[in-house]
């Protein structure tokens, strides 16, 4: 880029600075309610669309369509309905921080407000060169315009900030190895898998090698009659034999075809994973006593669960890493959670306007 251009780029960035307060003021109901706090509808629009985008985005072989989002979660829930639960649960969050924020005394400071409002005045210069029309227009797909966009990213800067004020490294009440200990021995579940992929199988070339898809995935075919003959009495087996008292283990070793952490899998139930797999893992994990046995018919196959015990100080054993990378966050993230509970049934929800903003309405935001 040459020295005109960088020029000419931070004029064009320093005038789009200045007219972000230019925008219409949102005038749209409000959703949620907590004294003179609110979440307004269209603040609601862009969160459910940005969580949207993030949940297409994890699984890139979910196509966003209809029958997606009427698919079965778990029994008698949907996988939108449960979508729709985990968005409104925590813009309630964010509702509470707003309160608490105030109560607490805290500020934004100087450079954090001069940061959102210089990366809203980037997307601005880099996405319609300034138009401001244009750059609304985009963003009203999202219930947005910059405004509105700027009061999103002060609420989830504010909730931030009151985050690590109270349970941040340095936060007041941050907590301590043994509140972390309490946690796991309370909130993750041990578990080893025996898993049967009896619904697809991975298609391969001439070599042996698997048939990758232009997105990246392995390419997957249907079973034949007798592939899928044999996967049914492989789940029949494991089944009978742990009627009959076989050990786990000795089935796992035999039939599983997932054997990369023989030590088990930890999975907590209040993380929300990349894959809503995990989740479910945790919850119907969660629902059996140790030494105890649960079956999961999934999409991607069966899985047959044994919930094993947990052991002190698991979370920092370094076998066990790969489930605990972000452990004290979520543990941190579970007592703030905790902490603003009791301010979550004062909160007033207009069921009426909340309902047009479901997971399989909203158009999803990958842009803003």
């Amino acid at each position: 880029m040459t020295f005109k251009k960088v020029i000419s780029a931070l004029l064009l960035l320093a005038m789009c600075v200045g007219i972000l307060s230019s925008c219409a003021a949102d005038t749209s109901p409000a959703v949620l309610t907590l004294d003179k706090y609110k979440i307004t509808a269209n603040m609601y629009n862009y969160w459910a669309s940005t969580s949207k985008a993030n949940f297409l985005s994890a699984d890139r072989t979910m196509t966003d369509c209809p029958e997606l989002w009427a698919s079965q979660y778990a029994e008698g829930i949907t996988l939108g309905q449960y979508c729709d639960s985990l968005i409104q649960n925590d813009l309630k969050k964010t509702l509470v921080c707003l309160k608490l924020f105030d109560e607490e005394k805290l500020k934004l400071s100087d450079e954090t407000v001069k940061t959102i409002d210089e990366g809203i005045a980037m997307y601005l210069s880099e996405y319609s060169n300034g138009n401001k029309n244009e750059f609304n227009a985009a963003l009203a797909k999202y219930g947005a315009n910059m405004d509105i966009l700027r009061n999103i990213y002060i609420a989830e800067a504010k909730r931030e900030m009151l985050y690590n004020h109270l349970f941040g490294e340095d936060g007041k009440m941050a907590l301590t190895d043994g509140a972390k200990e309490e946690y796991f021995q309370t909130r993750y579940c041990h578990m080893q898998i025996i898993y049967i992929n009896d619904k697809s199988a991975s298609v391969t070339d001439e070599d042996g090698k698997a048939v990758m898809n232009a997105d990246g995935t392995p390419a997957t075919r249907a079973l034949t009659e007798a592939e899928a003959k044999k996967k049914k009495e492989t789940i029949e087996a494991v089944k009978s034999g742990l009627a009959a008292g076989e050990k786990f283990e000795d089935l796992y070793t035999k039939y599983s075809e997932m054997k990369k952490y023989e030590n088990g899998y930890y999975y907590s139930v209040d993380a929300s994973y990349v894959s809503t797999l995990f989740n479910k893992m945790a919850a119907e994990t969660s629902k059996i006593e140790v030494g105890a046995t649960t079956l999961m018919e999934e999409e991607s196959g069966t899985y047959i669960i044994k919930r094993l015990e947990n052991t002190e100080g698991d979370w920092k054993n370094e076998k066990f890493a790969d489930f605990f990378h972000d452990f004290e966050s979520i543990a941190s993230l579970a007592a703030f959670a905790q902490y603003i509970e009791p301010y979550m049934s004062q909160i007033t929800v207009n069921t009426e306007k909340i309902g047009a903003y479901s997971i399989d309405a909203v158009v999803p935001n990958y842009s803003f």
